[in-house]
């Protein structure tokens, strides 16, 4: 404590310029307590922009709104504020309905395996917090699609959306953010399985700045939502379409046309064969990574061939 006390205040600014754990800016606020850089130190937590709440012991009252508001004074223009590593058992509607209160101008929440969480609580972060650029839903399992399309409705200025397990969600939630959402660079419906071709086709088809998108274990998916993908994902960086068993190689040859594409799963696509992986070695020039493990109908003399004509893909077998 003494030592800290002594720090110079430029010293001050630069601690808190990292991107801070709730109990760091507890610790820091109690060190200096007595301190002449106690004013620096207040200075330095209004520029805070990030703050991540870290694991927080079971029974010690979680994230409740006394720390939030402890938080919304000394650091009232936060941004980005990830609760995915708190005592996600705390995390309530409650604790949601204070965040969207106190945080305003928040462009990042990450909300991921905070299972609580019901309609009130996300009602009122998108009712408050329009500004959302990206939003973390992961393993929310009470999610629907009544919370879905109020998130797509009052935030269109989304930029990524993860949906990932999310085992509440259909269709309708897809066909929302697909009416609503048109600037997604991001999105993640991994593990969804109540989706149908045709809502994943309309969320491709309005997201033509789509980078990453991930499909994996969507078993519903077949060979029209991967057309859908080359033909309207002309930047596409990153594709996991790992466990989506209806998708043949005829469909997979078309994404040659994503000229960007650097990372390509398909982990567990029983259906895909040699002349898969023969399109891809003499193709897809920007690929950096595969992922070929468990495809059953795929050889190993394919895999050999593709290393040879592509030594600096990295190949997952």
């Amino acid at each position: 404590m003494a030592t800290l006390n002594l720090l110079p205040a430029e010293i001050v600014t630069e601690i808190c310029s990292s991107f801070l754990t709730f109990i760091d800016l507890v610790r820091l606020d109690t060190a200096f307590v007595n301190s002449y850089n106690r004013v620096y130190l207040h200075e330095s937590f209004r520029r805070i922009r990030k703050v991540r709440f870290p694991l927080i012991r079971y029974g010690s009252g979680g994230i409740g709104t006394n720390k939030i508001n402890w938080l919304s004074r000394r650091c009232p223009y936060i941004r980005d504020l990830c609760l995915k590593d708190g005592n996600i058992h705390s995390i309530t509607d409650e604790s949601l309905i204070s965040i969207s209160r106190k945080f305003t101008a928040l462009e990042r929440l990450d909300l991921s395996g905070c299972w609580k969480l019901k309609g009130d609580g996300i009602a009122a972060i998108v009712g408050n917090c329009s500004n959302l650029r990206d939003i973390n839903f992961s393993d929310c399992y009470h999610l629907n699609d009544e919370d879905v399309h109020k998130v797509a409705q009052n935030c269109s200025r989304l930029e990524r959306i993860n949906l990932s397990r999310c085992g509440g969600i259909t269709e309708l939630s897809i066909m929302a953010i697909a009416k609503y959402c048109p600037n997604l660079v991001y999105i993640n419906l991994t593990g969804c399985h109540h989706l149908t071709n045709s809502s994943i086709k309309s969320i491709i088809e309005s997201s033509r700045e789509l980078r990453i998108l991930y499909l994996a274990g969507c078993t519903g998916v077949s060979d029209d939502v991967i057309y859908a993908v080359s033909n309207s994902c002309k930047n596409l960086q990153s594709l996991h379409l790992n466990l989506c068993q209806n998708i043949s190689d005829g469909a997979i040859m078309t994404l040659v046309k994503c000229q960007k594409l650097s990372v390509l799963e398909i982990h567990g696509c029983s259906s895909l064969t040699d002349n898969c992986v023969m399109a891809i070695s003499n193709g897809f020039k920007s690929l950096q990574e595969l992922d070929l493990k468990n495809c059953v109908k795929i050889t190993n003399d394919s895999i050999n061939i593709l290393s040879l004509k592509r030594p600096n893909l990295l190949i997952s077998d």
